[in-house]
């Protein structure tokens, strides 16, 4: 069997329904994404992968007195937003460690992802092209 990988143009992203991006490739930005696929012979996508270009917030924080009140939330929203824009891209990717945090996220209208996340080091381990 004869397979071939590529990076799949976003007109057609659509391929990727019934694939583990078939939920998330809707939200994606082609300007901050590219995804690669395996094909098998027939032209049938067996694998997949995103690369997204995103801002990760991390380290959202708020000292207990300023809690609920709104200010400090608000003004950290619109700081971000301005970095967002800054760097040129349109989502962010944010962690929660609580469900207050989980709770304000969904009403920002963050959607979860299906996953944990990990980083993997990009040190050479997958620079060399599979034949």
């Amino acid at each position: 069997m004869r397979l071939t990988s590529r990076e799949l143009p976003s007109h057609e992203w659509d391929r990727l329904a019934g694939t583990a991006l078939a939920e998330t490739w809707p939200q994606l930005s082609p300007d901050h994404t590219r995804v690669v696929v395996v094909e098998d012979e027939a032209g049938a996508i067996v694998g997949t992968c995103a690369v997204m270009t995103w801002v990760h917030a991390e380290g959202f924080s708020v000292a207990p007195a300023y809690r609920r009140k709104g200010m400090v939330w608000r003004m950290l929203l619109h700081a971000l937003g301005d970095v967002s824009r800054d760097v040129g891209v349109d989502a962010m990717v944010a962690g929660s460690d609580s469900p207050e945090m989980t709770d304000y996220l969904t009403r920002l209208g963050a959607s979860a992802l299906p996953a944990s996340f990990f980083v993997v080091p990009m040190n050479g381990f997958f620079s060399q092209k599979e034949s």
